[in-house]
């Protein structure tokens, strides 16, 4: 049975409303989605990105707001099998590793979005869950707290994969970004004279610089929420894999 054969089937088979949803749908897929991939990625090639502009679309023909993190893992897999590459999401929700594993690679998939989103700096804003932060009550606690505890997560997955979207007034621009365990792990070269002083919620930050002395980024340590947190880290330390800008109705 073709392609063609086997949805004139399926339309056979709905009700009228529901097929007015998915002509709906087909003119979501005749939208214009612009897309730019970095010549040497090893995730976006040529099916991935088809079917990763695909799913954009059906997704906007639904919805104003970007992807959820959960969604964005369920499109990753989705585009990945696309790709002939075997793929599956982790089932437990609450599990602090990884997300998605693909070709038995582990990965950690975040999303960033928001008004307050910056073109050249990277938010994420659990990069763990972190009740372990209440048991720090000195410079020297935070530091080596820190370091054996996010260690322990990063060693739970290999590659960390951000979604940020970017909202316009017609469009949505998506940018694929992967955020390199390697300069998280400059975590290592903290000392307690790094981290500033307990706060009243029990938090504290250190800023992490690279070996030439300049900053990669600030670590967090967010004692209301019990969150680790990474904020500033300049799109420059990062990869783009690939964006997509997706015309809005």
């Amino acid at each position: 049975m073709s392609p063609q054969e086997e949805l004139a089937n399926l339309i056979s088979q709905l009700s009228p409303e529901r097929v007015s949803l998915l002509i709906e749908m087909g003119h979501a897929l005749t939208r214009s989605v612009v897309s730019q991939v970095a010549s040497d990625s090893d995730i976006v090639v040529d099916a991935f990105e088809r079917d990763f502009s695909g799913r954009l679309l059906l997704f906007h023909a639904m919805h104003d707001a970007a992807l959820t993190k959960k969604t964005f893992e369920y499109f990753f897999c989705g585009s990945s099998r696309a790709a002939g590459r075997h793929a599956s999401q982790t089932e437990n929700s609450v599990y602090p590793g990884e997300d998605v594993v693909v070709d038995g690679h582990k990965f950690s998939l975040k999303t960033e979005g928001g008004l307050s989103i910056s073109s050249t700096a990277i938010h994420i804003s659990k990069l763990m869950e972190a009740r372990w932060i209440r048991e720090c009550h000195s410079a020297e606690d935070f530091c080596t707290f820190s370091k054996e505890r996010i260690g322990i997560h990063l060693s739970h997955y290999e590659r960390i994969i951000s979604l940020r979207s970017f909202h316009r007034r017609s469009t949505v621009l998506y940018e694929l970004v992967e955020i390199p365990k390697d300069v998280l792990l400059e975590i290592f070269h903290l000392n307690p004279s790094d981290f500033s002083a307990r706060t009243a919620n029990g938090s504290s930050s250190a800023e992490v610089r690279g070996s030439d002395g300049r900053r990669l980024f600030v670590l967090s340590l967010d004692g209301s929420v019990e969150k680790i947190t990474v904020r500033s880290l300049q799109l420059r330390h990062c990869k783009v894999h690939a964006t997509w800008e997706v015309t809005l109705a």
